[in-house]
């Protein structure tokens, strides 16, 4: 019977099976010789087809359609194993087969019914496959022993057994295998030789040096393999030899040449300082596998924290040339940027993310983080009112006394007129009488609130001239905090100017001396007011010590930030006068004069 085309829907196996029923002299003609290559080349005579040949080339049939009829050709090959044990090219077949579909173990477990010296050389090595693929290393070189054995003139049992050799951590035995082939040039030989090499450059130190030897030399053999120039280029990275590697560049094709490698070649250009080139290399990568931008923004994440902000820059801005507007590169972009104290930009970042994706909560997170660190805290505060959820309950503290102690610097500015000498001042307490909302509290008396709130309400009570409040606020803290420099401050203030009993006064101000910064505005307040409640507890030898210790210490000039440019230091002079007075005070009148005309003597005119 002739085969014909049906022209019904029919998948693969369908068809095939189809065509096996019609009888085509095709299919089972030269092209199905051609099919079953893979389990040996054998041909069938031209005797009428038995009800076991059938069925045995219905289960190649199926074996050969691929995944969707490997089951039913396994299922066919078992029966007919079970029936026919004598027919041995049946179970060479099922072998084949198993493998075929994976089952590597079951094909192993089979060979032990395998007869060694019978055995065809495709089936030693389907099973010496299997074998490497299990881990099996030893039984895998077995397999191949016994194919170089019997086959001598076939290639596979020599490059088997050398794979094989390397797999199991034997690169010197396997080196040894191939080693009479060493100046040859069959291109049979290549794929093993590449891949005995890679598994020694692996080992690092020695053996990444002869690795490096064994690629040149391939390299000179097969100079226009683009596999050999490839992995010598990658292993010339491995072993620290960019230059070298990145001098090989200009002979790959960067639209063609795999990902592995371009990833070496662009980290060998960073490693150089060579950020142009690497960005350049990246962007082919990313144009190439645009499945890759996750990982080339996350690559530039890492090289950012390790401290080449520099670098993550560059590959940035050279992807964002071709993907503006990925979100991985965004991200990343305003992460680098952060990281470097750029903050305005990092907003800007930010504000675009904002437009592409309105509602991502990472973003609006960031944003507000962005806008504390830029001093944008309207922004920032407002932002964070509309999503509180976003900030734990560190950040919330730090936004809140960013916010408020702003509010209270803005109050210290000298007013416009009288009648607004304080109203920054009031705003910024209204500011801070909000504030404690967001920390679930309704009133000053509750006990909850954090102490930087507290602390920045006593400045700004300070700063206010409500001393009262200062004291009433001061005693509402917890026992045993310790205040910073500036709370101590004012609180010492508050307490002299309600005249307060001087022994304490003078425990508060000791305090902040300790805690206020060497030659700040504050320590010389505090060191002043010391000196004060010294006297006014009659302490003079103390009060005398004092004062003159604060006009010895300070500096006579005092330096900005730039080295070239200085400026006189008016607490020395203010505390050598105070120092001077002091003695006049307490009718010493003569050590007073003394001090005064020395000064006016060192004096310009």
């Amino acid at each position: 019977m002739r085969g014909f085309i049906v022209k019904i829907p029919m998948n693969k196996i369908g068809w095939a099976v189809l065509m096996f029923e019609l009888g085509s002299v095709c299919f089972l003609g030269t092209a199905y010789s051609a099919a079953i290559a893979g389990p040996g080349s054998r041909s069938f005579s031209k005797q009428p087809v038995t009800g076991v040949e059938q069925r045995y080339r219905r289960a190649l049939a199926f074996a050969r359609i691929g995944e969707a009829g490997l089951e039913q050709a396994l299922a066919l090959f078992a029966k007919l194993v079970a029936a026919y044990p004598d027919k041995r090219t049946i179970f060479y077949d099922y072998i084949v087969v198993l493998t075929w579909a994976g089952r590597h173990e079951q094909a192993l477990n089979l060979s032990s019914k395998l007869n060694a010296e019978e055995a065809p050389a495709y089936v030693l090595e389907t099973l010496g496959k299997a074998a490497r693929k299990t881990g099996r290393f030893e039984q895998a070189k077995d397999f191949y022993r016994i194919l170089i054995w019997r086959f001598p003139e076939r290639l596979s049992g020599l490059l088997g057994l050398a794979e094989s050799q390397a797999d199991n951590g034997e690169i010197k035995a396997a080196l040894t295998t191939l080693s009479p082939f060493r100046a040859q040039d069959d291109p049979a030989l290549l794929p093993t030789r590449i891949y005995v090499y890679l598994k020694l450059a692996r080992l690092g130190g020695t053996h990444l040096s002869r690795a490096v030897s064994l690629f040149e030399e391939l390299y000179a053999l097969y100079d226009e393999e683009k596999q050999v120039l490839w992995d010598y280029i990658v292993v010339l990275t491995w072993a620290g030899q960019d230059a070298k590697a990145l001098s090989l560049l200009s002979k790959i094709d960067l639209n063609t040449a795999p990902g592995y490698v371009l990833e070496s070649v662009a980290k060998a250009a960073q490693r150089l300082k060579r950020y142009d080139q690497a960005g350049n290399i990246y962007q082919a990568v990313a144009k190439r596998f645009p499945e890759q931008l996750p990982i080339l923004a996350w690559l530039a994440r890492k090289t950012a924290d390790a401290g080449d902000t520099d670098a993550a820059l560059v590959l940035l801005k050279i992807l964002q040339k071709s993907h503006p507007d990925n979100r991985e590169l965004l991200f990343a972009l305003g992460y680098v940027y952060r990281l470097r104290g750029n903050y305005a930009e990092a907003m800007l970042v930010y504000l675009r993310l904002r437009e592409l994706e309105p509602d991502n909560t990472d973003m609006r997170y960031l944003f507000i983080l962005t806008a504390m660190e830029l001093g944008a805290l309207e922004i920032a505060i407002k932002e964070a009112k509309e999503h509180p959820e976003l900030l734990d309950e560190k950040e919330w503290s730090r936004l809140l006394d960013r916010w408020t102690a702003q509010a209270i610097r803005w109050g210290r500015f000298a007013p416009r007129t009288e009648r607004e000498r304080f109203k920054e001042l009031d705003q910024a307490l209204q500011i801070l009488d909000e504030a404690i909302h967001y920390v679930g509290a309704t009133d000053w008396n509750h006990p909850d609130i954090p102490n930087y709130l507290r602390f920045n309400r006593i400045a700004a009570l300070s700063d206010r001239r409500l001393v009262k409040e200062v004291i009433a606020e001061h005693k509402r803290l917890p026992p045993g905090i310790e205040l910073p420099c500036h709370v101590l401050l004012a609180v010492g203030n508050a307490y002299h100017v309600l005249q307060y009993p001087p022994p304490k006064i003078k425990d508060i101000y000791l305090k902040a001396v300790q805690k206020c910064s060497q030659y700040s505005e504050e320590k010389f307040e505090a060191a002043q007011g010391l000196n004060m409640a010294y006297m006014e507890n009659n302490e003079w030898e103390k009060a005398f010590k004092s004062i003159d210790r604060l006009a010895e210490e300070a500096p006579v000039w005092l330096y900005s930030k730039n080295p070239n440019i200085v400026e006189p230091n008016t607490q020395k002079l203010k505390a050598a006068i105070r120092a001077a007075m002091m003695r006049a005070y307490a009718d010493m009148l003569g050590e007073a004069q003394e001090r005064l005309e020395s000064m006016l003597a060192k004096a310009p005119n």
